[in-house]
């Protein structure tokens, strides 16, 4: 049943949605309707089945689905929802919201978890049962109307031996039929009770989950409120990073200022030296240094951990509230679809118990031997054949809903995506890397601002007005971003990538490049000044020398040209390796090279 396992549910479904009826081919067994009959291979068939009147197996399989992607225990809860990430945001009411979520959630949970484990699967396997015995009735029927005929024909001579073995015959085949009807009777009714059951306690925890729902939709903050609070503490961090920086420029230039300078203190994080004069102390000018760099690399290493407890709890937060409001949107039309489930068992209990009643009159008239009486018995046997008929249709709605049912909820399920951020992968500035600073001072959000002027970063060149560039992601989409100095400020927005041109900077979707046979490289973009560079003998090159182990020489011969007239430039390459997703760079200044090993 494997095809229909998986199609039915979205035929199904597109099908209710367009209120149509419709049929569609499975592959069925011809041996046996009921689950696990024989440990054989069975025979299978195109038949086909007609899907009707299922929207109640839909709503239900809905709620089942959204409700089992819930945790199913308090730790679990804890370990996807962390309680102190939550802290933050409480109400006056008992109990406290985060306890409320936590066992509201897991009981409903624990609730449908039972239910399609102890009810729904059995249930779905009676209604196979019933559906064969309906099948196995007709043609048992068929030969009890043989018996009957013999009987009604030889009525004048009922001590016939023919006559009195079709007595017998039709007397054990009503038997056996009447006790099955009772035995899957008996089964039906326990169904309607625990589908009654769960009908209470889903009413119960819908009553539960509209307390949540409107509590937590107060308290829980949306996906952009988040954001501008993640905008906020980044934009303090930003300020105070770039105050660091100018407070260390000015030092260097005012040591630079004094006459009678004596020697060179050298600080890569700042620029390429920083001259002190013998005004003053070196003692005091390395101490300087090493506490502004220290306080530079705490509020960098805070502003980092913010960001990325920030993010997090942004993601945590959505995907609660979805499930929240994903159970939510389901549990009213499982509830009513609980009543039309227990409804519609309860009429196979009805009917089932009708057919041995039907059934027992049949072999009290035709043990009877009399003429009318066995005319009788037709009409009474015709009677439960059409309830046959009415049974095997609803018990075979229940299977192949149920089959539907449960290859939906077994179906692997992509987790909810949510919506697209950009995402800076790697990041460079004046031909160093940058990538973990740029999350921070560019963060806007779900969007980027890129401050071209005054950015936050440490000075790496001094005196030269330096380009900024970065990989970043949206959704499964990848975007280089390349910038020059001293340009105003950018924003990048999540969404078309029109909408992050502005005509003073680049922006471009990463496009596959032409990839030499047998390397481990695959090379996303190249920029080189204010440019990203795609042209293929430059392309040609920066392979060559990856594959040889060769170091990049930055200069315009090797990276198609002058981008950048007037200015010495700096370039990046951006890259992964061995089909990993993560993204590796190199980078240089003009006039320079850079390992590739």
């Amino acid at each position: 049943m494997a095809t229909a396992d998986v199609l039915l549910p979205e035929v199904a479904a597109n099908c209710l949605a367009q209120g149509a009826i419709f049929t569609y081919k499975v592959s069925i067994n011809t041996a046996a309707v009921v689950p696990n009959a024989s440990a054989s291979v069975p025979t299978t068939i195109d038949k086909e089945y007609f899907i009707l009147n299922t929207q109640s197996f839909i709503d239900l399989q809905l709620y089942l689905k959204s409700a089992l992607r819930l945790p199913g225990t308090k730790d679990r809860f804890n370990l996807e929802f962390p309680r102190k990430m939550f802290e933050a945001y409480k109400d006056s009411k008992t109990p406290v919201l985060y306890d409320l979520m936590c066992d509201t959630l897991v009981n409903i949970q624990n609730h449908c978890f039972n239910f399609q484990n102890e009810t729904m699967g059995p249930m779905i396997s009676l209604a196979g049962y019933i559906a064969n015995f309906a099948e196995t009735a007709s043609k048992r029927a068929t030969e009890l109307r043989v018996q009957m005929q013999i009987i009604y024909d030889g009525s004048s001579n009922l001590e016939d031996a023919n006559v009195k073995a079709a007595v017998e015959t039709a007397a054990v085949i009503c038997l056996e039929l009447k006790e099955e009807a009772a035995d899957k009777n008996k089964k039906c009714s326990a169904f309607v009770d625990k589908l009654v059951m769960f009908r209470t306690t889903t009413g119960i925890d819908k009553d539960e989950l509209n307390k949540l729902n409107d509590r937590s939709s107060i308290v829980l903050p949306s996906t952009a409120q988040l954001n501008d609070e993640l905008r906020k503490a980044m934009d303090i961090a930003r300020d105070e990073l770039n105050n660091l920086v100018k407070l260390e420029n000015s030092q260097s230039d005012k040591a630079k200022a004094n006459a009678g300078v004596r020697w060179y203190y050298a600080v890569p994080w700042i620029g390429w030296s920083l001259a002190i004069s013998d005004t003053v102390k070196k003692a005091d000018a390395e101490k300087a240094v090493r506490s502004a760099n220290r306080k530079y690399n705490g509020v960098a290493a805070k502003a980092g951990l913010d960001l990325a407890t920030a993010i997090s709890f942004r993601g945590q937060c959505a995907n609660l509230t979805n499930q929240i409001k994903e159970v939510h949107k389901h549990i009213q039309k499982a509830e009513d679809a609980l009543t039309s489930m227990s409804g519609a068992f309860s009429k196979l209990e009805t009917d089932l118990d009708d057919i041995a009643n039907k059934l027992d009159t049949v072999k009290k008239y035709v043990t009877s031997g009399s003429n009318l009486r066995v005319k009788l018995a037709f009409t009474r046997l015709d009677e439960a054949g059409n309830k046959w008929d009415k049974v095997s249709s609803l018990a075979k709605q229940f299977q192949d809903n149920g089959l539907l049912m449960t290859a939906n909820i077994n179906k692997e399920e992509a987790p909810i995506e949510p919506s697209p951020q950009l995402e800076i992968t790697c990041a460079h500035y004046g031909g160093v890397e940058y990538t973990a600073l740029a999350k921070i001072l560019f963060n806007e959000g779900e969007n980027l601002r890129v401050h071209s002027v005054e950015p936050g970063f440490p000075e790496p060149w001094k005196d030269v007005v330096k380009s900024i560039s970065f990989l970043h992601d949206y959704g499964q989409e990848k975007r280089v971003f390349v910038c020059a100095e001293y340009t105003s400020y950018h924003d990048l927005k999540a969404g078309p990538i029109e909408q992050s041109r502005d005509g003073r900077c680049t922006v471009n979707i990463v496009e596959p490049r032409p990839k030499p046979a047998g390397t481990s490289v695959e090379i996303l973009a190249i920029v080189w000044g204010t440019k990203e560079v795609r042209n293929t003998a430059v392309d040609s090159y920066c392979y060559k020398q990856f594959h040889a182990g060769q170091p990049i020489q930055w200069n315009n011969d090797n990276f198609g040209g002058d981008t950048w007239r007037g200015t010495q430039k700096s370039g990046a390459i951006y890259y992964t390796r061995d089909g990993s997703k993560s993204i590796k760079s190199v980078s240089g200044r003009e006039y320079t090279s850079s390992g590739t090993t």
